[in-house]
């Protein structure tokens, strides 16, 4: 098949695996291949889908904000 797993291009390459994922991301995108997984229910969610959320998934949302915010303010993005 040709793939490596995350752990073995780190290994192989000495990178990090935000690094890798940067390279699949990159690869796929220059490819034209589509992500294997979708954004699932974060794509897309406007206010009034926080309605049907339960209180976990309201709780995990908030903290993805939190980080996207922290993100945002360091200039990460």
């Amino acid at each position: 098949e040709g793939s490596l797993s995350y752990k073995d291009c780190m290994e192989k390459y000495g990178v990090s695996r935000s690094a890798c994922s940067n390279w699949v991301r990159e690869y796929r995108q220059i490819n034209g291949i589509p992500p294997k997984a979708p954004m699932g229910a974060r794509a897309g969610m406007g206010q009034s889908d926080y309605g049907s959320m339960t209180k976990s998934q309201l709780l995990v949302e908030l903290m993805r904000k939190d980080i996207e915010v922290a993100r945002l303010k360091k200039g990460m993005r």
